[in-house]
């Protein structure tokens, strides 16, 4: 699995409401970077995170339009 896969994943899921699964691509001392919140997330923070979101924004779907990969490290930019 490539790494845009992983991410493709992570959005799939996300999209899907499954947040169980969008934090399943992450390590579990991850700490997750997001326009969305002030600080940076835990992985249960992102969880946490995530429920009110989707909560807030029901039916929203989240799409990639841009996505830079080097090395290990990922930098999307979505529309929602």
């Amino acid at each position: 699995m490539t790494t845009k896969d992983v991410i493709a994943a992570y959005f799939d899921a996300f999209n899907a409401g499954d947040l169980d699964g969008a934090a399943a691509v992450f390590a579990p001392n991850a700490v997750v970077h997001t326009s969305s919140a002030p600080d940076p997330l835990t992985v249960e923070g992102f969880k946490q995170f995530g429920r009110v979101f989707l909560s807030a924004f029901p039916g929203g779907t989240a799409t990639i339009e841009d996505m830079i990969v080097e090395g290990n490290k990922v930098v999307s930019r979505i529309t929602y």
